[in-house]
C-alpha cells in the first residue's frame, strides 16, 4: 500500500491526463518525497497510481487504477508494448 494524495477535483484525471500539477492537490497522507502514491478523490476512492515528486508536476501517472508497481508490472507493460508493435508489423 502506498501513501495517498487527494485531488481538489477529479475531472481531469477521469479524462486520463498523465500529470497532476501541485495546485490540483488538496492534501497528502504524509510528507512525501520521490515515491509511489495512490491518487484519490475526496471520498478516498483510488483513481490512479503514480510517482510523486516535489515540483510543479507533482504526480506522473503510471496507471489509471490501483496497482502495485513492481518488476512484474514493468515486465507486463513492456510485453504488451512489444506485442502491440509486433501486430503493427514494425519489427
Amino acid at each position: 500500500m502506498y501513501p495517498k494524495v487527494y485531488l481538489k477535483k477529479k475531472d481531469f484525471i477521469l479524462r486520463k491526463h498523465p500529470w497532476i500539477f501541485s495546485g490540483a492537490l488538496k492534501k497528502t497522507d504524509e510528507k512525501l518525497n520521490n515515491q509511489l502514491v495512490y491518487v484519490c478523490s475526496d471520498d478516498e476512492k483510488i483513481l490512479a497510481t503514480g510517482y510523486y515528486q516535489n515540483g510543479s508536476i507533482a504526480v506522473k501517472i503510471l496507471d489509471f487504477s490501483e496497482q502495485i508497481i513492481d518488476q512484474n508490472y514493468w515486465n507486463e507493460k513492456i510485453n504488451k508494448a512489444f506485442l502491440y508493435r509486433k501486430n503493427l508489423n514494425i519489427f
